[in-house]
């Protein structure tokens, strides 16, 4: 009985939990110590909702994209590398122009997708739950 109740249990989480679906998700800039220009990036969205919506992407509070997507028309949409990716060790630890926010009125699903020499990233957003509330100092 425990095993099937666990079982349920289990079941029930994977299939009403949706961690990464939000109507906000953001990408923090990626540093390349290689230099090497790669122009791989992109965003991929998609979604479960049947009716069209628009996705609005911005980079340094700048809007730079808006997509249409539903469920069946998921977009992915190329991000220039100067928006995501620095070669700067004096970029490392500071508040810099580069980064991605994504934004929506319905939920959505967002991750990029980049590579750099001999090496390639998927990134998923989990949207706002990952922002956190409370930081501690140690």
């Amino acid at each position: 009985m425990k095993k099937i109740l666990s079982f349920l249990l289990i079941f029930y989480f994977f299939t009403f939990a949706f961690a990464q679906l939000d109507r906000e998700h953001w990408f923090a800039p990626m540093v390349d110590r290689t230099g090497n220009a790669n122009p791989y990036q992109k965003l991929y969205l998609s979604t479960n909702r049947i009716t069209s919506f628009p996705v609005s992407i911005y980079n340094n509070n700048v809007l730079i994209a808006t997509v249409n997507i539903s469920k069946g028309n998921p977009q992915k949409i190329d991000i220039p590398r100067d928006f995501i990716i620095t070669t700067l060790q004096t970029d490392l630890f500071t508040p810099t122009t580069k980064g991605i926010y994504v934004k929506a009125e319905f939920p959505f699903y967002a991750n990029l997708r980049f590579s750099v020499y001999n090496h390639a990233e998927i990134i998923t957003s989990k949207g706002i739950p990952s922002t956190g509330k409370l930081f501690l100092r140690c």
